[in-house]
């Protein structure tokens, strides 16, 4: 989404280097804010700042986006862990 928006915007893609960081505080973020709703665009907006160059109405935007898209992200995080344990259980018994 991120990467969608530095497009739109046009403006140029990240270095290498901003990419890795990026992606590891990414990922970090992730897990650190999994059980908090709407949690980590909060925790990734100082990042999306500092590493991709995000200005005020970017922030603005990604954030609207992330508030619409994390009930749905978070459907489908439940669905395949379900389905993850059930496939585990078939397996093991």
């Amino acid at each position: 989404m991120a990467y969608a928006i530095l497009k739109s915007y046009g403006l140029a893609e990240p270095t290498l280097f901003n990419y890795l960081i990026f992606t590891f505080y990414f990922v970090l973020a992730k897990f650190s804010v999994a059980a908090i709703p709407g949690g980590g665009i909060i925790v990734m907006l100082p990042i999306l700042e500092q590493y991709l160059g995000f200005n005020t109405n970017m922030m603005s935007l990604i954030t609207a986006l992330y508030i619409l898209f994390d009930p749905v992200i978070t459907c489908a995080n439940v669905l395949g862990n379900g389905a993850f344990v059930k496939l585990i259980d078939n397996i093991l018994v």
